[in-house]
């Protein structure tokens, strides 16, 4: 399933992309940060669109915008389709005229996997729809 790079956990990225890795490696090296292999064994299970302060990632914004990047000049495929989606979480616009689906796939002690981000409006339009960031 074709997803933004920035839905999907940060180990599947290092080990399936390797301009996601380039990425990852550039924001440590930029911020001459020493411990790059520890900090992404550490952050294995993190989905880079939600990481915060406590991920310990240098340079979160850029890591984004160039995972943004990466999604435009090439689609990331997570190797997931609609059966593996095992749990639907959604929230509603605020002016309540459309909902967000997040398909997620989620199997015992392993990390939530994000299939599919996507969007119904009242007139049953389905598209794409980013989940919204909170900045800190």
């Amino acid at each position: 399933m074709i997803i933004r790079r920035r839905y999907e956990i940060i180990g599947e990225l290092i080990k399936r992309d390797s301009g996601a890795k380039d990425v990852f490696y550039k924001a440590f090296s930029d911020a001459k940060r020493p411990e790059r292999d520890f900090i992404l064994e550490a952050d294995y299970e993190v989905i880079p669109h939600y990481a915060g302060m406590g991920s310990c990632l240098p340079n979160l914004r850029d890591i984004l915008s160039s995972l943004d990047k990466l999604d435009e000049m090439s689609p990331y495929d997570n190797g997931l389709s609609y059966r593996d989606v095992t749990r639907i979480e959604y929230q509603p616009s605020r002016k309540g005229n459309a909902i967000q689906l997040v398909m997620k796939f989620s199997v015992a002690d392993c990390p939530d996997r994000i299939v599919k981000v996507i969007a119904i409006d009242d007139k049953n339009t389905i598209e794409e729809w980013d989940i919204p960031r909170i900045e800190p």
